[in-house]
């Protein structure tokens, strides 16, 4: 949930495509949430160039890009994105700082962001440069790597987190196909 948009969207003949103004509000436990995305779509040229300011925003969208990798992302992300590219290659580039919590698919563990630390999206890449996260008994740990993507599909992770005591796996139900199991990790 984004919030209530108002959105303006008219053809440009100049772009060949629908050239697009909206803007998201929402209220959320005492924030004001506010979105906007400004830019085009032109199917003609097989091209997107939309640029999104993000204040409050609900990080839940991120979901639609790292679902496969993460679940129920939560949570504030701040700062610019643009969405780019021929729209058989759409890539993503800007900077968000994210006050997220979610969870890593693999190992089931849910894991807070730093919100003052900064996620860098890239061409076929999202960054983290020395972005601080912590497990639910407050342990924390500083990440480095990035997750590769090839239109947004076919996704990949690289991390390498330094950590102490950090909650790196936690089954709680017998599962046939993995180990039932907490591990803290150093």
């Amino acid at each position: 949930r984004l919030g209530l948009a108002l959105i303006h969207a008219n053809w440009n003949e100049e772009v060949k495509g629908v050239k697009i103004n909206a803007n998201i509000t929402d209220q959320y436990k005492d924030k004001e949430r506010i979105t906007t995305c400004n830019g085009f779509v032109s199917p003609a040229n097989n091209d997107i160039q939309l640029h999104i300011n993000a204040n409050n925003t609900s990080a839940e969208l991120l979901n639609t890009f790292l679902g496969g990798i993460f679940d129920d992302i939560e949570g504030d992300a701040n700062g610019t994105l643009n969405v780019v590219g021929p729209l058989s290659d759409i890539g993503l580039v800007g900077d968000l700082s994210a006050n997220v919590d979610m969870t890593l698919h693999a190992t089931k563990v849910r894991y807070h962001i730093n919100p003052a630390d900064t996620i860098h999206f890239r061409p076929y890449s999202f960054k983290f440069d020395n972005v601080r996260i912590s497990d639910k008994h407050k342990n924390e740990g500083v990440v480095n790597g990035f997750v590769s993507h090839k239109n947004l599909k076919n996704f990949g992770y690289e991390f390498n987190i330094d950590m102490r005591n950090l909650l790196a796996y936690e089954e709680t139900q017998f599962n046939p196909d993995k180990f039932m199991g907490r591990v803290f990790a150093n």
